[in-house]
């Protein structure tokens, strides 16, 4: 995962079509558009010769919801810090 700033990326691969096999160099430059951020490109489908809409996208991160608050005391920073359970039963 390269991190780019500017519009023209440039990379070259080398591609085994076969593990073991003969391989070759391509040189790729890609025109990133200004108006997005976080773009994946797809490379297996942009050298497949695949249009835009197929190999480019936004990144949208996943979301993970936290989970409710089960009411006082559900959660102990101690525990959350690595500390162990032995601190909320006197057991130390």
């Amino acid at each position: 995962m390269p991190i780019w700033i500017g519009q023209n990326f440039k990379m070259n691969l080398e591609i085994t079509q076969e593990k073991g096999g003969e391989t070759r160099t391509r040189e790729v430059i890609l025109k990133l558009p200004d108006t997005m951020d976080g773009i994946v490109s797809n490379l297996p489908a942009y050298l497949a010769g695949l249009p835009e809409e197929v190999w480019r996208s936004k990144f949208v991160p996943a979301v993970t919801e936290k989970p409710a608050d089960e009411g006082p005391g559900a959660s102990d920073e101690f525990g959350e810090l690595g500390l162990g359970d032995d601190l909320g039963t006197g057991n130390l």
